[in-house]
């Protein structure tokens, strides 16, 4: 068996390892609490964080290239 050979059986392995690794992590976590993420965060105001400005002075690229 030649280096090369050598160095991508050991690739494959890690590879391997890290695949089943990452397949049991993804199971671990199935049973989280509390609720889905849309339904928690904001308070019924409807303020959001994406609503910086609110429509409010809005700049259109027309009246960005002025």
């Amino acid at each position: 068996m030649t280096d090369k050979d050598k160095q991508l059986k050991q690739f494959r392995d890690a590879v391997d390892r890290k695949e089943e690794e990452a397949e049991e992590a993804s199971h671990a976590h199935a049973d989280r609490s509390g609720p889905p993420p849309g339904e928690e965060g904001h308070p019924e105001s409807g303020h959001s964080p994406r609503e910086q400005g609110g429509g409010k002075d809005k700049m259109t690229a027309d009246k960005w290239n002025q």
